[in-house]
C-alpha cells in the first residue's frame, strides 16, 4: 500500500506525506469524493462490517451515537434515494396548465 518511501530516511515522516498516502491508497478506493473525513469513512466501513454502534461511539471517539448518526454516517445516504424523491415529478393533473395564461407583460 504505501509504496512511496522518503528520500531521506533520518528524516520523520510529515502530517502532510502520511496523509497523502492515505488518501491516494485508502481513500480514493472507498470514494471519490475529493474532501472526505477518514473517521467518518472508517467509522462507517465499520459499521457496514458489523462492528455495533455503541464500539464505534467509543472507538472512535464520537460525543454520542446521534452525533455520528446524524453527521457523520456515509452509508445513511444509500439508503435514501434522493434522486427519484426530490426529482419525481407529481401526478399530471387531466388539465394542461399554460403559464402564459397567468403572465403579465405590464
Amino acid at each position: 500500500m504505501l509504496q512511496d518511501i522518503s528520500n531521506n530516511i533520518n528524516q520523520p515522516l510529515s502530517a502532510g506525506t502520511l496523509s497523502s498516502w492515505l488518501h491516494r491508497d485508502f481513500i480514493s478506493l472507498s470514494t471519490s469524493e475529493s474532501r472526505v473525513n477518514i473517521r467518518s469513512l472508517a467509522s462507517s466501513s465499520a459499521l457496514d462490517q458489523g462492528v455495533s454502534l455503541d464500539n464505534i461511539v467509543t472507538l472512535g471517539n464520537w460525543v454520542t451515537s446521534a452525533t455520528f448518526r446524524d453527521h457523520y454516517q456515509r452509508n445513511q445516504m444509500a439508503r435514501v434515494d434522493f434522486t427519484s424523491t426530490v426529482l419525481t415529478a407529481p401526478p399530471a393533473p387531466d388539465e394542461l396548465f399554460d403559464a402564459y395564461d397567468y403572465l403579465s407583460l405590464d
